[in-house]
């Protein structure tokens, strides 16, 4: 059957498709209007009862999980220079930057954004968008310290680390708020990340 992968724009399923493009995977992509709660509608609730994108489904089974996602595709449709093994010397890096994507940023960017634009103004916390935006100011800065090279954070080139991250960057980027969170080597990183072609592929989907 291939790989179908449920998509709606601007969301976390923007990394396994920029992924999948870099690799130069065949797949079915299937297109959803994002709705807070209740994406794609009972249709595909089937697929994932939680609403969310991504869902991949590959040979019968169906993963959840934007970066489990890059993680199995990178595992069954390698090699590729996109991951680093365990025998490459940045291999520790290579995996604290692909996790940070989530444990970093992401629940700190959702709550930044919700509290920011998202949510319905009566639900909107100023204090809560504040608190997210200030650790998002200092994953920013650990990120900046960090990078080396202006389009990727390990040396040895760019990775599925950098499509992690990237994403976050993106959303923030999207609500004109990067260069409040960000110092001028991640704003910077980020307009180079962009200009890959797989990327402009990926996000004109």
């Amino acid at each position: 059957m291939g790989l179908t992968l449920y998509h709606a724009r601007r969301t976390r399923s923007l990394r396994p498709l920029w992924l999948m493009e870099e690799m130069g995977l065949k797949y079915e992509l299937k297109s959803l209007a994002f709705k807070m709660g209740a994406t794609g509608g009972d249709e595909f609730a089937q697929i994932n009862p939680l609403q969310k994108v991504p869902a991949l489904i590959d040979d019968g089974q169906t993963l959840l999980e934007s970066i489990a996602i890059m993680e199995y595709l990178m595992g069954r449709y390698g090699p590729t220079d996109l991951c680093c093994t365990p025998q490459d010397p940045e291999y520790g890096p290579y995996l604290q930057w692909l996790q940070a994507g989530e444990s970093h940023f992401g629940m700190y960017m959702s709550l930044f954004i919700g509290h920011r634009l998202l949510l319905p103004k009566e639900q909107r916390n100023p204090d809560i968008a504040k608190w997210a935006a200030t650790n998002l100011q200092s994953a920013c800065a650990l990120l900046g310290d960090r990078l080396k090279h202006p389009d990727s954070i390990l040396d040895r080139g760019f990775s599925a680390a950098d499509i992690s991250v990237g994403y976050v960057l993106f959303v923030i980027d999207m609500i004109g708020a990067l260069e409040e969170v960000a110092p001028q080597t991640v704003v910077q990183y980020w307009n180079a990340l962009k200009e890959r072609p797989a990327w402009k592929r990926a996000i004109s989907l």
